[in-house]
């Protein structure tokens, strides 16, 4: 699954990021680089709320790869962090 930041501007695939909130901020480590933003919310909540998503996200595609899921549906394979009005 491929992760991309909120501004469109980070594309990374999940499998080789970790993700952390840092207080209302989302931000991505790769093996190669510091911190990366990757989305920011005006609260925490928001925050979890976007990171929470990422994983329901995550989860829904590994169901699909590992044939637990059989159908598509209008969920897509990458997840884009929501802008804040969005959540």
């Amino acid at each position: 699954m491929r992760v991309i930041s909120q501004n469109g501007k980070l594309d990374f695939p999940y499998e080789n990021i970790v993700v952390e909130i840092m207080d209302s901020v989302i931000v991505a480590y790769t093996p190669m680089t510091n911190p990366l933003r990757m989305a920011q919310y005006k609260s925490q909540e928001k925050a979890e709320k976007a990171m929470q998503m990422l994983r329901d996200n995550y989860a829904y595609n590994w169901k699909l790869e590992h044939g637990l899921q059989t159908y598509y549906g209008d969920e897509p394979i990458v997840f884009r962090f929501p802008n804040e009005d969005e959540l």
